[in-house]
């Protein structure tokens, strides 16, 4: 009864469950290719380091593969759910059913949450099946020793849900965004290259210049990759992922925020007629 009272959650389950039906009733070659290029982007990267080390004669320290592997979980997060948000309203716009949304009283942040969530859920799929493929692989073929892992999971548990709430607050921004101007959908892409680079992926952020290093530790990117990666491989505790903890915790303290610069751009959207343009 409460959904059904409350604008906020019946926009978020309604949306919730719109896509994951969406998703269900996807093909299976799709899933087979986004999970496939995920093993393929794992071990690529794996192969490039591989051969830096012995191009340096290891001189150059080269991250384990497990480290690539267990990358994908926090590296789908951050880009597949700045991906959906960056084009919440885009594909309500190309499907012509952006303004019978926001002519409903539907909450807009219960609808980009609702897409969100069922990102994490579907982006936790696929990230899990292509690690096992690209683990089997390495495993086979000798690459990757028997692996000894030491999750802590309730560490695991609270990095995954910081990580989402901290993503939410930079998602809902690149969502309003998205509602003034069909253009900025392409941004994504280009951010996605960044958290790819940037984010602590293909090598520790530590490797990296310590200028970029101070920069990327502002943003909770870097923060989402470490947390999760340690709690899995290493089993660190909540006390020890306490400064990256700390950061997520600001930028979900900024979902007020990101609320403001939403409604104000919607306004302005609405004013000047674009934001019904396809």
């Amino acid at each position: 009864m409460a959904s059904r009272k409350n604008p906020f959650l019946s926009s978020f389950y309604a949306t919730f469950v719109k896509e994951l039906k969406e998703a269900s009733m996807g093909s299976l070659n799709y899933l087979l290719i986004v999970v496939l290029s995920n093993v393929a982007m794992a071990l690529s990267t794996f192969i490039a380091l591989f051969y830096v080390g012995v191009a340096t004669n290891w001189r150059v320290s080269v991250p384990s593969p497990l480290y690539q592997i267990v990358g994908l979980l926090p590296l789908a997060y951050s880009s597949g759910i700045l991906f959906n948000l960056s084009e919440a309203f885009i594909g309500e716009r190309v499907n012509h059913t952006l303004e019978l949304i926001l002519s409903s009283p539907c909450s807009r942040a219960g609808f980009v949450l609702g897409k969100a969530v069922a990102s994490v859920l579907l982006e936790t799929v696929r990230a899990m099946m292509a690690m096992a493929i690209a683990a089997a692989i390495l495993l086979l073929t000798g690459l990757l020793p028997p692996l000894s892992l030491n999750v802590n999971v309730p560490s695991l548990i609270l990095s995954i849900v910081l990580s989402v709430l901290s993503l939410y607050g930079v998602g809902l921004i690149l969502a309003a965004f998205g509602l003034a101007r069909r253009e900025f959908a392409y941004v994504h892409s280009i951010i996605n290259t960044g958290i790819f680079f940037l984010s602590g992926y293909m090598y520790p952020v530590d490797a990296l210049p310590k200028l970029i290093q101070e920069i990327l530790y502002i943003f909770p990117f870097a923060h989402a990759m470490e947390s999760i990666r340690d709690s899995i491989i290493l089993g660190a505790t909540p006390i020890q992922l306490l400064p990256h903890y700390t950061v997520m915790v600001v930028y979900i303290t900024s979902i007020p925020l990101g609320l403001i610069i939403f409604s104000y751009i919607e306004r302005s959207a609405k004013n000047s007629g674009k934001i019904y343009e396809v």
